[in-house]
């Protein structure tokens, strides 16, 4: 399925019924899909998701979208301030050995580092 197809069908899906957790992880897919095309969009669609699932509890829909709105912010601007974030979400993807999470966010660790000039 092409990117854009994936995105309209998310889209699509979530003004439609679904579960709490489906709509969490559907958020959680479109902002990472629009993380450079619409990053301020894809910051929007993890804040959204990091609401729901704190009021769901569900703590992998929670790591996932402080990851990815950390990922947005790093994407908008360098602060140093994302460092600690992507250090906090790092431990939940150890924890859980979430391969996938982790790749990212170290990947995005190491870049907010270098960024900001932390060799």
């Amino acid at each position: 399925m092409s990117h854009s197809n994936r995105l309209d069908k998310l889209k699509n899906a979530l003004s439609g019924k679904m579960s709490a957790k489906r709509k969490i992880d559907s958020l959680n897919e479109l902002a990472w899909l629009e993380r450079y095309d619409a990053t301020k969009e894809a910051i929007d669609f993890a804040g959204q998701a990091l609401k729901l699932a704190s009021q769901n509890r569900y703590r992998k829909g929670i790591a996932y979208a402080r990851l990815y709105k950390a990922v947005g912010l790093y994407l908008i601007t360098s602060e140093p301030a994302l460092v600690k974030e992507f250090l906090d979400v790092q431990e939940y993807f150890e924890k859980h050995q979430n391969e996938s999470g982790l790749t990212i966010c170290l990947r995005y660790l190491a870049l907010v580092n270098e960024s900001i000039g932390n060799f």
